[in-house]
């Protein structure tokens, strides 16, 4: 009993590695064609006090809070982003950003697991921001928010 406790605590600590921005991420090289990434976070009455960390691969580049959006010049092509809260495990999406295009993507709490983030253990397992591709919102809707 006392191993199995002791196993799924190192267990959970591994799975819900920290995050942190780290400075100076290079998204977009001068030599090569760009595509705009606006990434933002609503109101929302689950996960109110935790922030959105966003990375490209295993490099976490920005932190929103509440009604914060952040926009960012990427290379053109097929990159991994991730979203998760600090402590807890990512969730990943792969989106393929074609020359001269802007995509939108909403960091939003992750309400079709909310049920298991109340499980101890179990939580760590389960990504507590999800990002989904969207349209953008409207430059009234932008003015509401905070840049990041």
């Amino acid at each position: 009993m006392k191993s199995n406790t002791l196993m799924l605590l190192v267990m959970a600590a591994v799975l819900s590695a920290c995050a942190s921005t780290q400075p100076n991420v290079t998204l977009s090289h001068a030599d090569r064609e760009h595509a705009n990434l606006l990434i933002f976070r609503q109101n929302s009455a689950q996960a109110t006090l935790a922030d959105a960390y966003i990375a490209r691969g295993d490099e976490y580049f920005a932190k929103l809070g509440e009604n914060q959006y952040t926009v960012v010049q990427v290379d053109a092509g097929l990159h991994e982003f991730r979203a998760k809260a600090h402590a807890s495990v990512s969730f990943k999406t792969q989106l393929s950003l074609q020359p001269e295009e802007t995509v939108c993507l909403e960091a939003r709490p992750n309400h079709e697991n909310l049920h298991l983030l109340v499980i101890p253990f179990l939580n760590a397992l389960v990504p507590s921001f999800i990002l989904e591709e969207t349209g953008c919102p409207s430059s009234s809707r932008l003015e509401t928010m905070v840049a990041v």
